[in-house]
């Protein structure tokens, strides 16, 4: 008498998919998430106030990170139903701030060229 097994295809919210025996990426997952990532960043380019989590997006850092910011005076901000970022004033900060060291929100230092 032979045994049959039967193997289900099992997905993972991170688009990698398991039959019980091995793991594979599901493509189509990957795909679908890249063009939601492109849509994402064309709506951030045409938006005027960012909020911290877009801001965060935009500067390629963490939220806490960009409350930090607007905490100590180097990112203003607007309270509108919550913190909105100009998108002018992401662009002023990184002029400002170019060339300077972050890595201590308290001891913002001018990095060595």
């Amino acid at each position: 008498m032979a045994l049959a097994l039967s193997l289900q295809k099992i997905y993972l919210p991170n688009g990698i998919m398991t039959n019980g025996v091995g793991y594979y990426v599901d493509t189509n997952f990957v795909l679908k998430n890249k063009r939601k990532e492109k849509e994402l960043e064309q709506d951030l380019a045409s938006k005027k106030l960012l909020t911290v989590i877009e801001t965060g997006k935009v500067l390629g850092i963490g939220r806490i990170r960009v409350y930090e910011l607007i905490k100590g005076g180097f990112l203003p901000a607007l309270n509108i139903g919550g913190l909105k970022v100009r998108r002018e004033a992401i662009d002023e900060f990184l002029t400002k701030y170019e060339g300077y060291d972050f890595s201590n929100i308290k001891n913002i230092v001018k990095m060595n060229s």
